[in-house]
């Protein structure tokens, strides 16, 4: 967990690239707004000290393989790693995109009918509603007053990013099937599992804490998301006597497609080592999912990392050792990383192509 202070650096450091970068026209009451209550008074009147300043000027003092790190307040060794992988402009129209994130979310028809919520939603915000999902609106106007609404508050609203939507759809959910959630909390793709089957599904979702599956409770309650049955387990050891025919991997991750929701991960993210522990964690989990799979099932594995070491390569060593099939062309967004040989059969979704988070998705058969 990143304490109060760590956030309020984060929140300083993500305010200075927002506000030296002119293009976006960010004043100082918009960072105080946007930072929640982060930034102190005194950080507050730094930056407007600092907003007299030249930025093209402080970049002249930058030393060139750093000045991409500076200017969107990124940590320079995932600068370093995404090069390899994507050309300069290609990145820095990423890195644009991500100090503009985009607030998505989705009717719950769990709770009530599409057209009454969709009234009170008129009255409240302004919306633009998504041309793949017709549940899903992105909000234009009015963040703000739709998240302290009681229309979230109250589970009729649920706050949820499309990039995770297309992880959900590319499970293709049906109503009487049994579905597996592996690494479940805090629950968001399991209720949209239940939307979608009209709580005619049985769900089984699995998470290593006690807490977050306790939250996870009170969130499907909330939301009147029924069977689902959830348990507290270490996913890395599963052995189940019934295997399933489809089963969601959306595994802990860096968070590096997400780093425009949550400016903490910037400073979080400290070396190109703090990946390891995750991609031992991703490729364990996964390695059961396959292990517990009905011959002709389906595995979804998905993170919201930009890394290919926690999207591509992971199901590389997983298809050289089990023989599976990969097949995600009919799902939404683009090809995977060219340094992969599984470039065409997996999906990515980036902020500045599909204005969702940054994800990687693989529908994985045996």
């Amino acid at each position: 967990k990143i304490s109060s202070s760590l956030r309020r650096i984060c929140a300083f450091r993500v305010a200075f690239s927002l506000l030296m970068n002119r293009r976006l026209g960010i004043t100082i009451e918009d960072l105080r707004l946007i930072a929640g209550g982060l930034l102190t008074g005194k950080m507050l009147e730094l930056l407007r000290k600092i907003s007299r300043i030249s930025f093209e000027d402080f970049l002249k003092e930058i030393p060139s393989k750093k000045i991409l790190g500076v200017k969107y307040a990124v940590p320079d060794w995932l600068v370093k790693e995404l090069l390899e992988i994507m050309d300069r402009k290609e990145l820095e129209r990423l890195l644009e995109a991500m100090l503009k994130p985009v607030t998505w979310a989705r009717i719950n028809t769990l709770k009530s009918d599409k057209r009454k919520i969709v009234k009170k939603l008129a009255s409240l915000v302004e919306v633009r509603w998504d041309k793949d999902y017709e549940f899903m609106f992105e909000v234009v106007k009015g963040r703000e007053k739709l998240v302290s609404s009681t229309l979230v508050k109250d589970g009729f609203v649920v706050l949820h990013d499309k990039g995770s939507v297309v992880v959900v759809e590319a499970l293709s959910p049906k109503i009487s099937e049994s579905i597996l959630d592996l690494a479940a909390a805090p629950g968001i793709k399991s209720s949209l599992i239940a939307q979608l089957t009209k709580n005619r599904a049985r769900i089984v979702a699995f998470d290593i804490s006690y807490n977050r599956i306790k939250d996870m409770r009170s969130l499907m309650k909330k939301l009147n998301a029924v069977n689902v049955d959830l348990a507290v387990l270490d996913s890395t050891k599963l052995k189940l006597a019934k295997k399933f025919k489809k089963i969601l991997v959306d595994a802990p991750c860096s968070n590096t497609g997400a780093l425009s929701s949550d400016p903490g991960l910037r400073l979080a993210l400290r070396d190109i080592e703090s990946i390891d522990k995750f991609v031992k964690i991703q490729y364990a989990i996964l390695e059961k999912a396959v292990e517990n799979l009905e011959r002709g099932g389906v595995v979804v594995y998905s993170t919201c990392s930009l890394l290919p070491q926690e999207g591509e390569f992971i199901v590389e060593k997983i298809e050289e050792k089990y023989g599976v099939s990969i097949d995600t062309n009919s799902v939404l967004g683009v090809s995977g990383y060219r340094n992969s040989h599984l470039s065409s059969k997996v999906r990515r979704l980036f902020p500045h192509i599909n204005r969702t988070t940054g994800f990687f998705i693989a529908r994985i058969y045996v």
